[in-house]
């Protein structure tokens, strides 16, 4: 007869206090000769065929335990759990287990193995490792306290010796290693309280309110006389919000009263795009009812309206200069004045994707990926430059004093671009395809594809979104627009 055995010793010291668990594996074999198998039946108290497994540990279970202490006991735990060690338990059990067999009539058959562990020596390992994970962290905070407050100071001393030159421009003057993380600071140190997020769905205006951390949606239900809405925009602290056949102008303090300026002769499914104050009145564009002209208070129809066959294309992105509006007809920046015709004012290389305005000067993105930048007043371009590929939308990111540039892809992350430097971030974490994209100081939004979620980031950290607002669920239409106001 021939079995496999294992005998398993907990609770052993060493000699610096740790306990160990030990596991002793060997095979048995009780020998045929007749005075061994006298001694093994006088041993046992039954032949061999009889005697089970349980039998024999118990037998050996404590000599083997008593030299599983004593060698214990003399080491410290690291050595006695070293693969160096390993022979030493071997020899020492073997010793032990072949002066127990010798006196039953029994055989130790290799192979013999042993596993040694310690829950008290991996315990204090692990705290060990805790303890020193803590402190690196703790040093690297200091370390990157000290960058910080060098670098702030670096900041400091440029913008005293160039007061007029951007923020983005200052960046420029860092080292590149460094340019990161001073925008990263930047940006955190200049958020401020959040913005409301406004956005339209359906026949809803929803104010978005970021509360704790915890964005607050309230839906404000508009009139359903100039059907169902497209677009939002705030300017000078009114909201206002195209739909299909009109615009609405509210005061967010009173959003009970609401000016509805109607565009009766306009048929189509489309809404306004966008909708600015300019020469006192309010302007809008539209894909079928290109540039329409409101007078401040003469809300019932348009005092005038360029239609889309008149400008060559839908109008979209209308934008006030000084003494004069700008939008895009496909790849035209087009400018009217109260009185005169539509003129188009350059040609860029494909369909200007937003008309934007900062510092004096005009940003148009176009969807082949080119952004140009031209001077308001004189349209001097400043520059011409494709940072990513193929762009879907466009906005500002205020910044300091200044703006970035936020460009959205068919196929890829947000981009915030410097219009003064030469950085470029990302704001990742969101599926591809946004459809619209708006920002505050402290915060950036995006319009999931489908248009059921709004998904916001902190600004300063665009490595994961910092939540997300389901606002298809609460509005019960899909999403058309947002913006920050």
């Amino acid at each position: 007869m021939q079995t496999r055995v294992k005998w398993t010793f907990d609770d052993l010291v060493t000699a610096d206090g740790h306990r160990l668990t030990a596991t002793f594996t060997a095979a048995l074999r009780a020998l045929l000769e007749p005075a061994e198998r006298a001694l093994f039946e006088e041993t046992f108290r039954a032949p061999a065929e009889r005697v089970g497994e349980d039998a024999l540990i118990t037998h050996f279970a404590s000599a083997l335990s008593a030299a599983a202490a004593e060698l214990t006991l003399r080491q410290q735990a690291a050595i006695a759990l070293s693969e160096d060690f390993r022979n030493q338990w071997i020899e020492t059990l073997r010793s032990a287990a072949n002066t127990i067999a010798f006196a039953c009539g029994v055989e130790l058959l290799p192979p013999l193995t042993i596993e040694v562990s310690s829950p008290t020596l991996k315990r204090q390992r692990l705290e060990q490792m805790q303890r020193a994970v803590s402190q690196r962290q703790t040093a690297d905070r200091v370390e990157d306290f000290q960058r910080t407050t060098e670098l702030l100071k670096q900041w400091d001393s440029l913008r005293n010796s160039s007061p007029s030159i951007t923020p983005g421009q200052l960046l420029q003057q860092l080292n590149p290693a460094d340019r990161g993380s001073m925008l990263e600071m930047l940006l955190m140190a200049s958020a401020g309280q959040r913005s409301q997020l406004w956005s339209v769905a359906g026949p809803n205006l929803v104010q978005i309110d970021f509360k704790n951390d915890a964005a607050q949606p309230r839906l404000i239900e508009l009139p359903t006389t100039a059907g169902p809405l497209r677009s939002v925009q705030v300017v000078n602290d009114k909201v206002l919000v195209g739909a299909r056949n009109g615009v609405f102008i509210i005061d967010p303090a009173n959003s009970n009263q609401t000016d509805v300026y109607l565009d009766p002769e306009l048929i189509s499914d489309y809404g306004f795009s966008d909708v600015a104050f300019g020469f006192d009145g309010v302007w809008a564009t539209h894909r079928d009812g290109g540039i329409v002209a409101w007078r401040t208070g003469q809300m019932d129809r348009p005092t005038r309206s360029i239609r889309a066959n008149e400008l060559g294309g839908g109008a979209k992105f209308v934008l006030a200069g000084r003494d004069r509006l700008f939008c895009a007809v496909a790849n035209r920046l087009v400018a009217v004045t109260p009185t005169g015709p539509a003129t188009t004012l350059l040609k860029l290389p494909s369909p200007i994707t937003a008309v934007l305005h900062t510092d004096d000067r005009i940003v148009l993105p176009t969807e082949e990926g080119t952004v140009a930048i031209h001077d308001e007043q004189t349209l001097e371009k400043i520059s011409d430059t494709r940072p990513i590929g193929r762009i879907a939308g466009a906005a500002l990111q205020p910044w300091l004093s200044s703006a970035r540039l936020l460009l959205t892809t068919p196929d890829g992350p947000i981009y915030s671009i410097g219009l003064d430097d030469q950085l470029v971030t990302q704001y990742t974490g969101l599926q591809l395809g946004v459809r619209a994209v708006a920002a505050s100081a402290a915060t950036v939004a995006a319009m999931s594809p489908d248009r059921q979620r709004i998904i916001f980031w902190n600004a300063w950290d665009g490595r994961r979104p910092a939540g997300e607002i389901h606002l298809a669920n609460i509005a019960r239409h899909r999403i058309a627009d947002i913006t920050f106001g």
